[in-house]
């Protein structure tokens, strides 16, 4: 049997240990901070909620879970209506959004993916590339909301569904049906529950979980082109 030369062995696993820390380093953490919790209540707050009010019932029943949701997602769009981009190297978390009352796609999914995994829910982030005009969208400039957008699903009761970031908009049936990314099909506006899906995402797209940008300008430490990527929901909805 041919034995491994020591020095090759060696290099190969300085080279895993340096991409592991490598991608650790650059990983989005999920993880709620006090300052999150301080400005996501007051946000929820300025949106006309009550967050701590809506927490204590939130997991009810289903229709709790949905009033809630749906009350969070009213609230961030009432806190930052405007869409317009916040400054690249920047923090884009709820404390900015509270403060700038404008906000993308991609910031306000943040916000709700904090706001309601404060309250015990589970969410994943999901970035959406329309396939519409080209069948490789991951290597076509986007973030101008026309072929590329950003939302999250929660998971409730009844299983995952889509939180729009954009439109008052859940994938949530009239018959009670919730509806994920991995379900989706093409329905007619008037069988939503709640509002209409954003244009983007009633054409042909494909989605990635655990990815926030492609350029690595969104999150610490701002490495160029290393994607923002929270690589547990990245392995563990994309991969297995």
């Amino acid at each position: 049997m041919r034995r491994f030369k020591k020095p090759i062995f060696i290099f190969c696993v300085a080279m895993l240990a340096f991409l592991v820390i490598f991608l650790a380093f650059h990983n989005v953490s999920g993880s709620i901070t006090k300052e999150d919790r301080e400005y996501i209540i007051l946000s929820v707050k300025q949106g006309g909620y009550d967050y701590e009010i809506l927490e204590r019932t939130a997991h009810k029943s289903f229709q709790h879970e949905i009033d809630f949701i749906r009350a969070i997602q009213d609230a961030i769009l009432n806190v930052a209506p405007r869409q317009k981009r916040i400054a690249l190297k920047t923090s884009r978390e709820p404390k900015r959004l509270y403060e700038l009352n404008y906000a993308q796609c991609g910031d306000r999914s943040r916000f709700l993916e904090k706001a309601l995994g404060m309250a015990g829910f589970k969410t994943r982030y999901a970035s959406i590339y329309s396939t519409k005009d080209t069948k490789y969208p991951l290597f076509k400039k986007g973030g101008d909301g026309k072929t590329s957008h950003a939302l999250i699903e929660v998971k409730t009761q009844k299983g995952w569904m889509i939180v729009d970031s954009v439109e008052r908009w859940i994938g949530l049936t009239k018959n009670d049906r919730v509806v994920g990314l991995g379900d989706w099909q093409n329905m007619k506006n008037s069988e939503w529950a709640y509002g209409h899906p954003y244009f983007l995402i009633q054409d042909d797209f494909i989605y990635i979980y655990g990815l926030y940008s492609r350029h690595g300008q969104f999150y610490t430490p701002y490495t160029p082109y290393v994607p923002d990527i929270n690589w547990s929901t990245f392995l563990r909805y994309n991969l297995f």
